[in-house]
């Protein structure tokens, strides 16, 4: 069978983007015939999608997580040469959520992180709870190619129900960002006040997505912009 020479070029203004984080913007294949070739120009943006944004919880019975990660650009299955003349870049993170934070009767709700920048929207963490009279945490924004959503903002809470008085006060801190391109989604923070003696966890954020896999079956022609590792 005669080698196959193969040239695509991704035009000036088009974006070639992921599904899903478990799945890959451009993927070159296999099974070519014997010493075909096969290149790739890029003017536009292949990108992979955003983290999703890890939830946060506003009572002692339900559950926060940490941030989703963000998903690959491109997998060089098969030696490439690429021209990068635009750009190439992975999935943002999520941000981490946050948890409810509480001592004795005093409760602040968690909040939910942001999602990370990618294609599509990747979703900002939600809020659960079973205690619907607990002050409640924030949902986090979510991420669009535009930019990735911001963590939702923390709450205070004084000695149940709501009394908003020192000593007893505590704080349960904001959520993560999500992260840009290729980069890993912001952590939440740990709460703190007397009333909850800095107690609380805190939750990473989900790591930034490969902008290509399979790195050594790459020839950069071109490098140009690439967000995230390569592998």
């Amino acid at each position: 069978m005669a080698p196959l020479r193969a040239s695509v070029t991704v035009g000036a203004g088009v974006w070639v983007g992921a599904s899903s984080t478990g799945n890959y913007a451009f993927v070159t294949g296999t099974g070519f015939p014997t010493q075909s070739t096969l290149k790739l120009t890029n003017n536009g943006a292949i990108v992979g999608a955003g983290g999703a944004g890890g939830s946060g919880c506003s009572s002692g019975y339900c559950s926060w997580s940490v941030g989703g990660n963000g998903g690959p650009a491109l997998y060089a299955q098969y030696p490439l040469t690429i021209v990068n003349n635009n750009v190439i870049g992975g999935g943002g993170g999520g941000g981490g959520g946050s948890q409810v934070s509480w001592q004795s009767s005093v409760v602040a709700g968690g909040s939910g992180g942001g999602g990370g920048e990618g294609w599509g929207t990747s979703a900002g963490g939600g809020v659960t709870t079973d205690q619907p009279s607990y002050p409640q945490g924030h949902a986090g924004g979510a991420g669009t190619i535009s930019g990735p959503g911001a963590g939702g903002a923390g709450t205070q809470s004084g000695m149940y129900p709501n009394q908003y008085s020192a000593p007893w006060y505590c704080y349960s801190n904001s959520a993560g960002n999500g992260g840009a391109w290729g980069q890993p989604g912001g952590a939440s923070a740990a709460a703190y006040g007397s009333g909850c003696n800095g107690a609380g966890a805190y939750y990473p954020g989900g790591a930034g997505g490969y902008a290509v896999v399979g790195n050594a079956n790459v020839t950069w022609s071109t490098v140009g912009t690439v967000y995230g590792p390569k592998q």
